[in-house]
């Protein structure tokens, strides 16, 4: 069993500074892999009636911009530019 197993990451959206933590698979369609950084282009939406046991916002992998190799002492960020939030009804 891993010593330090990850069970979230932290994204900071487009034109913020303030990072926030989110389960470690709330990105569909994106697979973190261990000892990277990365800067993703995402779908962000935001749900309307949302079921109860989850969230109201939801995100889908657009587009990996870039992505590195960081020394595993470090915490890995996401980094999540905003792309025309929509709403679902």
């Amino acid at each position: 069993m891993e010593k330090n197993p990850i069970t979230g990451v932290q994204i900071r959206e487009e034109r913020s500074s303030v990072l926030r933590t989110v389960g470690l698979y709330t990105i569909k369609g994106f697979t973190y892999k261990k000892g990277n950084e990365y800067e993703l282009l995402v779908k962000k939406t935001t749900l309307a009636n949302p079921p109860q046991d989850s969230g109201n916002v939801r995100y889908e992998l657009i587009s990996i911009v870039s992505q590195r190799k960081i020394s595993l002492k470090r915490t890995s960020k996401l980094s999540l530019p905003q792309c025309s939030p929509q709403s679902s009804r």
